[in-house]
Order: C-alpha cells, then sequence, then structure tokens
C-alpha cells in the first residue's frame, strides 16, 4: 500500500509544481527543497519530505500559495534523507550514510532523534511490513548492495533481523504478500521469497535495465528504467 500512496503522492507533487506551489527539485531558496526530492508522504495538510542533502522536513501546506516549513531533521552522519515512512508520531527514515533512522514526531516543532542503526551499505528506500502470527513489525532498507530486514519491535532498539546480499545497487524496495521486489541500478527487477522474513531467497532477476524504481499496483509490479516502464503480472 505504501508504494501506491507514493506513487499517487508524486503525482500530486507535479501537480503542486504546475499550479505554482514553491517546490522546486532543483530550488535553493527558503521553503524549497533542496537536494532533489525523493520521497513525500501527505496526512492532511502536512507534508512529510525526504529532501536529499536537505533533511527531512515537514511542511504545512494548509495555504496552498504559502507553504511553510515546520522543522528540519538533517542527517546524522553527513548524508542524505533518501526515503520516510511515517506511521502514527514515528518517522523511519533512510539515512543514505547513517543507515536507518527513527525519529518521534509527536511534536512536529520539535523533532527527536529515537534510534540510529548503521548499515553496511547506503540506505535508499524502505518497506515496512507485518508478517508472522503475531504480526512483527519489520521495516525492509534497500543498503546498496544487500537488504536489511529491521526489526522495529521496539523503536528505541530496532535491529537488523536478517538479511540478503546478492544486489549491486539497490535503490527502491517495495513487496507483495510474501514477494519483495527491488529495483537495482544494474541487474534490473530482483524478486525474493520472503515468506521467512529474516532469511530473504532470490527467486529470479527480470532484465529492466538500469532500474531507478518499482511499484505494485493492482496485481501488478511496474519497474522504471533506461527501458522506459516495464509491467509483469504478480505470479
Amino acid at each position: 500500500m505504501y508504494m501506491t500512496v507514493r506513487k499517487i503522492i508524486r503525482i500530486l507533487y507535479v501537480s503542486l509544481f504546475l499550479v505554482g506551489l514553491a517546490f522546486s527539485i532543483a530550488g535553493c531558496s527558503a521553503g524549497q527543497p533542496t537536494g532533489g526530492v525523493h520521497v513525500l508522504q501527505v496526512k492532511g495538510n502536512i507534508v512529510f519530505l525526504a529532501d536529499s542533502v536537505g533533511g527531512f522536513k515537514i511542511i504545512d501546506v494548509g495555504i496552498p500559495d504559502a507553504p511553510k516549513i515546520i522543522s528540519t531533521f538533517g542527517s546524522t552522519y553527513q548524508g542524505s534523507i533518501e526515503d520516510v515512512i511515517v506511521d502514527g508520531n514515528t518517522a523511519f527514515l533512510a539515512d543514505y550514510r547513517a543507515g536507518f533512522i527513527v525519529v518521534d514526531i509527536s511534536d512536529l516543532k520539535n523533532l527527536k532523534l529515537v534510534s540510529e542503526t548503521r548499515t553496511t551499505g547506503m540506505a535508499k528506500s524502505l518497506f515496512r511490513i507485518k508478517t508472522g502470527q503475531d504480526k512483527t513489525p519489520y521495516v525492509l532498507v534497500a543498503d546498496y548492495k544487500d537488504i536489511k530486514v529491521m526489526d522495529i519491535s521496539d523503536i528505541s532498539k530496532p535491529f537488523i533481523a536478517g538479511s540478503y546480499d546478492g544486489l549491486k545497487s539497490a535503490v527502491s524496495i517495495t513487496a507483495s504478500g510474501s514477494t519483495a521486489f527491488i529495483a537495482d541500478y544494474n541487474l534490473g527487477l530482483v524478486q525474493l521469497d520472503i515468506t521467512e522474513i529474516t532469511n530473504p531467497v532470490l527467486i529470479k532477476t527480470l532484465d529492466t535495465g538500469k532500474t531507478n524504481d518499482v511499484c505494485v499496483y493492482e496485481g501488478y509490479i511496474y519497474a522504471a528504467g533506461e527501458k522506459g516502464v516495464s509491467a509483469f503480472k504478480i505470479e
């Protein structure tokens, strides 16, 4: 569901740009993204923005022609915020250098670091999933050459519960049922069996060229890259 929402928000972002909202991927002035926007999520009048080197930003768009930055949370290790998942009063961030970051957003004006888990690669993309009889919450992290499976049962002490290390340049991840789909810039579209979530197993790799993003929508998996958009029915 998250990837579907992300797709919708990207469309919304383009629409807002076209009607003159003060967002610009290359912009540098106050109120504008600075690092090349990667992901947005919207709740009511609040935009949660992963703004790359510009950090994690929370923006009030209650007045569409006068968006206002409420707060900003920067990388904890001189990196860039590449992805964000908002769940209640918690934001999960992919920090390109620091790894997996958890932030308390209960007070939108006063963001607080909850925990930081260093990963061995370069965190680019996140996907939240619950699995098992007890519905243990996990976040899958596309971490450059591997996938990290983060157990977030205790957000103050998340830990790496499993991994898959057969990748070359993972840049985006999503999942449907017991299958994870990874956009790997060098390999293409990679499918993993995550039935046993802590031990992902390769199913197959599809040649979609240099692949930048992946999305699940209504029974199909879409991969975007140098060959355009490739669509595959989920079996």
